[in-house]
């Protein structure tokens, strides 16, 4: 049976990269919930950056809810489900949007939380080829995930924690270790 799995954190913490490793292990398909904000943006005509998605990700929450974009996403995991795949959701930002896939799913969903300090996370968004960001955008950032979405409580209801602080070879072993196992591998009948 299909299972939902979730990775939550700070910006740069590295669910991104968590996700493509696990979706590579298993054959899980991946929902980047980031992508709608990055589609609505565009559609709004607006400057493609961290202070256009800002806007919008606050608006698609007031307009639908804080676990809207998480219901705009539903047609997308049912489609996989239906396929019999897996689905890793990059990212869940707050506990309405875990509650609401817990209630929606009868796969209780798994939520994993990917860890780095600050410090660490400044490094690795300043060095992105897309979306950089300086530490004053990821300190912003982290102001509106902290005091709008209150991704602290998503991150401390987590049921798995990866300390992210290492390199990707690092980060892999500890994904391997403690939650690829824990999703069926897909394996698509010709």
């Amino acid at each position: 049976m299909p299972k939902l799995m979730g990775v939550t954190g700070y910006s740069g913490a590295g669910k991104t990269s968590a996700i493509e490793h696990m979706a590579t292990q298993c054959g899980a398909s991946r929902i980047y919930v980031g992508q709608l904000v990055a589609d609505e943006v565009i559609a709004q005509g607006l400057r493609p950056g961290a202070d256009s998605e800002k806007k919008v990700r606050v608006d698609l929450r007031g307009r639908f809810g804080m676990a809207g974009l998480a219901r705009l996403v539903t047609p997308a995991i049912l489609s996989h489900f239906a396929d019999g795949r897996s689905v890793l959701i990059d990212a869940i930002c707050s506990l309405e949007e875990l509650d609401y896939y817990r209630a929606t799913f009868a796969a209780d969903p798994i939520l994993v939380s990917v860890l780095a300090s600050f410090d660490v996370r400044a490094d690795r968004v300043a060095a992105r080829l897309e979306k950089a960001m300086t530490r004053e955008k990821l300190l912003e950032r982290d102001e509106l995930e902290k005091i709008v979405l209150r991704t602290d409580l998503a991150i401390g209801a987590a049921d798995i924690k990866i300390e992210n602080e290492g390199d990707l070879p690092h980060l892999h072993r500890q994904l391997d270790l403690h939650v690829c196992g824990l999703l069926p591998k897909f394996h698509k009948c010709p």
